[in-house]
């Protein structure tokens, strides 16, 4: 058992059970349910005398502010505070007379704050969704830094419980008119080769942070079929993972700067030849 004070929350032990039950809690699950679960996930939590009352502290306090303290539960509790369970249990660890006495207090305390019954009980917290800006298959027009227009194209939109990200490359369309469908389809790929880059495709998968700032630079103009699969957990990929932001604009336009400068491109590739599109 981890702990760094004399408060009630102030160990591992409660902080895992008090962190699970409202896991389980904003998943759905009916307190009685939860106890059931945390009771045998934290069997050998129960089976420790030197730790099992913190399990019935973060249960007692979780199922308070849920407003389902159970009786026993209670009980248990006061049977803990008024036997000086968890006092004895603080002694044998070798603690000070001056953290007895103020754990005593913090117990006390919070045996009282269960007596009184919560208003209300605490709102389920509902389930973020991860959510990406674009689809895949999107062909995408760019408001780039020269003032004219650029392109681009959604490979691949990936969604797990944890992140969201599209894989995006970018094209070398650098026009005054907003591109087409078809501009996109025919386009070539951007290949970086200024500064520290090597001929690398600007292809990268973006998370959706940041989006905001720089939502008024992109537009959707259409859809492609995207027949490849750029799923990362179904093919290891190299690309690089990035936010948006203006960063994206200052490469485009530094690459454009660097061919007008040499007067030459380098590894031409249409998208075509690196993805297949319908």
């Amino acid at each position: 058992m981890g702990t760094w004070g004399t408060g009630i929350s102030s160990n591992d032990t409660f902080s895992d059970v008090y962190d699970d039950f409202f896991k389980y809690y904003n998943e759905g699950d009916f307190p009685d349910e939860i106890l059931k679960k945390l009771m045998i996930e934290y069997q050998e939590v129960l089976d420790n005398e030197d730790d099992f009352t913190n399990f019935w502290f973060a249960v007692a306090k979780a199922q308070w502010e849920c407003k389902a303290l159970e009786e026993n539960i209670f009980n248990q509790i006061k049977w803990i505070v008024e036997e000086d369970i968890d006092i004895n249990i603080w002694r044998n660890l070798d603690a000070s007379e001056k953290d007895l006495k103020t754990r005593r207090n913090v117990l006390i305390k919070f045996l009282d704050s269960l007596k009184v019954e919560k208003a209300k009980p605490k709102a389920r917290k509902a389930k973020k969704t991860n959510k990406n800006i674009f689809e895949k298959g999107d062909c995408l027009s760019l408001k780039l830094i020269n003032g004219n227009y650029g392109g681009a194209i959604v490979l691949e939109s990936f969604i797990n419980e944890e992140i969201s990200a599209n894989l995006i490359a970018f094209t070398r369309i650098n026009q005054k008119n907003k591109p087409t469908i078809e501009d996109v389809r025919n386009s070539e790929l951007l290949i970086k080769n200024f500064g520290k880059w090597k001929n690398e495709y600007f292809v990268n998968w973006f998370f959706p942070i940041g989006f905001k700032k720089v939502k008024d630079l992109f537009e959707v103009i259409g859809k492609l079929k995207i027949q490849n699969d750029f799923n990362p957990q179904n093919n290891p990929q190299n690309f690089l993972y990035s936010s948006f932001n203006e960063t994206i604009f200052q490469i485009i336009d530094a690459q454009i700067e660097k061919e007008k400068i040499d007067n030459v491109i380098i590894n031409q590739r249409k998208l075509i030849d690196f993805v297949k599109v319908e």
